[in-house]
């Protein structure tokens, strides 16, 4: 299956509540001040270089967000939508974040 990947931006923000909305598990796990749009915003102002979604026909089916916290690496979030798990998309997004990762200077991810 084809599919692009490119950097998250906060304009991605409605895209991502869809995704987000696609299983239950997810929108549990979700922080209500901390997963609004102001709050991914402050975020992606962050950890712009290691946020990375996942598209095909130009809908989101997959998302990374992670970032550095001091010297560590930590996935704040991470979703695929349940038509497109077990493809390797989420595999896909983690490597990217750990290469973004690394090239900011952490060893421990």
């Amino acid at each position: 299956m084809e599919y692009t990947v490119r950097p998250v931006t906060i304009d991605d923000y409605g895209s991502m509540l869809m995704l987000w909305g696609s299983s239950e598990q997810n929108l549990q796990n979700l922080d209500p001040t901390e997963d609004d749009y102001d709050g991914i915003a402050r975020y992606l102002k962050r950890n712009s270089n290691s946020c990375f979604a996942a598209e095909k026909d130009g809908n989101m089916i997959g998302m990374v967000l992670s970032g550095l916290y001091g010297h560590r690496a930590v996935i704040r979030q991470m979703c695929v939508h349940p038509d497109y798990q077990r493809m390797g998309i989420d595999a896909r997004l983690v490597a990217l974040a750990e290469e973004a990762l690394a090239k900011e200077g952490t060893s421990d991810i």
